[in-house]
């Protein structure tokens, strides 16, 4: 991992291998159509396989 890949609190670095867009991705995004704007800060493509590449420090409480 290279110094520009750095890892923020509670984030992980996953390396995706393919890539799945379907109806579900599209309601997380929000209330518009396929032509509007996506909501912000979004989690998309949720069942695309990776290989995680690293794993930042977290915790329950923080």
């Amino acid at each position: 991992m290279s110094s520009k890949d750095q890892l923020r609190l509670s984030q992980a670095l996953v390396k995706r291998h393919t890539v799945n867009l379907n109806y579900r991705e599209l309601a997380i995004a929000g209330p518009q159509d396929v032509n509007g704007p996506i909501t912000p800060l979004v989690t998309s493509l949720c069942d695309s396989p990776g290989t995680i590449k690293g794993v930042a420090p977290w915790s329950l409480t923080a």
